[in-house]
């Protein structure tokens, strides 16, 4: 497996690829403004979403409070970039 991104720029893609790939949802509709609603994420998806990233940047994704107020695409990667670049200082 390859080294994960590092820079926010460069998860943040990751991120999207991950996200198409795991939701079965066309990249040209992962726009930041999109509500998980609209482009279709299902609670179902999502799961598989995460286990994708867990697996991609070695760490674990606590599903906490936080995710509660994520309603756009932007937030939701804005959320698990922070997150991973977190991991990473640690690391």
């Amino acid at each position: 497996m390859s080294k994960p991104p590092h820079t926010g720029t460069a998860i943040r893609a990751e991120l999207t690829r991950i996200i198409a790939r795991e939701g079965e949802i066309a990249p040209e509709r992962l726009i930041p403004e999109a509500t998980l609603d609209t482009i279709g994420i299902a609670s179902h998806d999502l799961v598989l979403v995460l286990m994708s990233i867990e697996e991609t940047f070695d760490l674990y994704v606590a599903v906490d409070s936080d995710f509660a107020d994520v309603e756009t695409l932007d937030q939701l990667l804005g959320l698990l970039t922070s997150r991973i670049m977190e991991h990473q200082a640690q690391a």
